[in-house]
């Protein structure tokens, strides 16, 4: 049986200038390291589901020129015990240049900083380089009148697992806030919005 332990960034948002792996590779027992570069080579980068230009987001297991989240793994050791595997992890050295966070939704949408460059606008009406997806509801007739209850679900079809969006209007504030049971909001929103 093999132990695997990640190296993960301690930064919520960083290039990432190099990874050394040779003092971890020297152990005995380190079977081997693998870095986001080793990973893009061998495998395919995981199906993105957004809606243009998040599906030029190119996403593997490793993270790939630089991290996005504090505790991103950027580097992985596979090793004969626990313990060598820790002991390995922690001989792995990344140098990192830091970026400004995204911290909140609104902070995404100045673009002061961007997390995947490569997904510049493609539809009209995108405001931002972070945006996943934009949509404009119609406020004619008004929003309140069309909504029968203040809270709706939508569904999408069964498959292997059930995706709920529970939309709610707030008269308040004249929003509809909406919430998901995954971790792809950008894909609920999709069907929630009424994307194909």
């Amino acid at each position: 049986m093999l132990y695997l332990r990640f190296v993960r960034s301690p930064y919520a948002h960083a290039r990432i200038v190099s990874i050394d792996t040779s003092a971890a590779d020297a152990l005995a027992g380190v079977v081997c390291t693998l870095t986001g570069e080793e990973i893009a080579k061998q495998t395919n980068p995981f199906i993105e589901i957004g809606p243009p230009p998040a599906d030029k987001i190119r996403d593997y297991s490793l993270a790939l020129g630089k991290v996005r989240y504090q505790g991103e793994p950027v580097a992985a050791v596979a090793a004969e015990s626990a313990r060598l595997a820790d002991d390995a992890a922690e001989l792995i050295q990344v140098e990192y240049e830091a970026l400004n966070p995204v911290l909140d939704a609104e902070d995404a949408l100045t673009d002061k900083s961007v997390l995947h460059e490569e997904c510049a606008p493609t539809e009209s009406g995108m405001v931002s380089l972070n945006t996943v997806t934009s949509r404009k509801l119609s406020k004619t007739p008004p929003m309140s009148s069309r909504l029968t209850a203040s809270t709706f679900t939508v569904s999408r079809p069964r498959r292997s697992r059930t995706n709920v969006a529970i939309g709610q209007w707030d008269p308040k504030d004249q929003r509809i806030y909406y919430w998901c049971n995954n971790s792809f909001p950008s894909f609920a929103i999709q069907f929630s919005l009424g994307a194909p």
